[in-house]
């Protein structure tokens, strides 16, 4: 049974701010664990617009974006119609960060959705998701066991963040953005997982290591396959003292 972390969320931001953890455990809570999704709000601020759109045709109103975009997608003969549909197309422009994130939250019962809205605002829309939109669909892959495409864009978003300077929001990385959407999210904590494999993997040891010890610190219990994933990788690089670190830690669990 996948075992779920009851955050609170205020304190941890605060700790990674401050580039430090404190001593203090996060217990793990074995009834958050549920097969229902979660009720989502919109925790992040909306766009201020003119209370006269609500005057016009719902499919001309860009209040009205998330709503219709949310609908089409429950249609799933509608996903390719999506691209060339023309009631959509006077209020693509308010499809911005905030939005694209809602329309992914709403997918959350649905990855095939989420996936397929996502893959149409970064291919044929050519928006450049942020790195928050990136998190929210990786925890609904996670959420829904689809590991294998996760895993694809936890490596794309990490060539991104890392490599290229793209998708960076003011200090905040990728590790901050994944535990910030867990607010509004569900999630499977086997993603932080994940993300040390896609470091290791992606030749970025160190970071999967300060991953690995971020995971710890926030009592998210490390899987065997990221830990051998990450002994491998130091080894490669003789990281000696850093694995007898790895290994102890996977004794201590």
């Amino acid at each position: 049974m996948i075992r779920r972390l009851s955050i609170y969320l205020p304190t941890l931001f605060q700790s990674f701010s401050n580039s430090t953890f404190t001593n203090e455990t996060l217990p793990f809570s074995s009834s958050s664990s549920s097969s229902t999704l979660i009720t989502l709000h919109d925790s992040h601020s909306k766009r201020t617009l003119s209370p006269f759109y609500n005057l016009l045709p719902p499919t001309q109103n860009p209040n009205n974006v998330v709503n219709l975009i949310s609908s089409i997608l429950k249609h799933k003969s509608s996903h390719l119609s999506l691209l060339q549909s023309n009631e959509i197309k006077g209020i693509l422009p308010q499809l911005g960060p905030h939005e694209i994130s809602r329309v992914l939250l709403r997918c959350q019962s649905d990855h095939s959705s989420a996936l397929t809205f996502f893959n149409w605002v970064k291919n044929d829309l050519n928006i450049t998701p942020t790195l928050q939109n990136y998190c929210v669909i990786l925890h609904v892959l996670a959420w829904s066991r689809v590991f294998s495409q996760a895993m694809e864009l936890l490596a794309e978003l990490i060539q991104m963040v890392e490599v290229e300077g793209v998708c960076a929001s003011s200090n905040e990385g990728i590790y901050e953005n994944l535990v910030g959407c867990t607010e509004d999210c569900n999630w499977n904590p086997v993603i932080f997982d994940m993300l040390v494999k896609a470091y290791v993997k992606g030749g970025m040891v160190e970071k999967g290591l300060e991953t690995f010890r971020r995971n710890i610190e926030t009592c998210l219990i490390p899987n065997v396959i990221a830990c051998n994933c990450l002994l491998s990788g130091l080894s490669r690089f003789n990281y000696i003292t850093q694995c007898w670190e790895v290994y102890e830690e996977m004794g201590s669990v």
